[in-house]
């Protein structure tokens, strides 16, 4: 007489602790891609304000 035996797997790679924080550094990254953007945004601006009023 054969057992049959359903195979019961487990994702290693998605724990539910990973799981959580995830939701973290989501926030954390969109944030820092802010920072970043709205830095280079202002340098831009002084840059070509610079330019511009070495014209005049």
């Amino acid at each position: 007489e054969l057992l049959e035996v359903e195979g019961v797997f487990f994702d290693e790679n998605r724990s539910d602790p990973i799981l959580a924080d995830t939701a973290e550094e989501n926030w954390n990254m969109a944030c820092i891609f802010l920072v970043l953007f709205l830095i280079s945004l202002l340098y831009s601006f002084t840059v070509t304000l610079v330019k511009v009023r070495g014209r005049i």
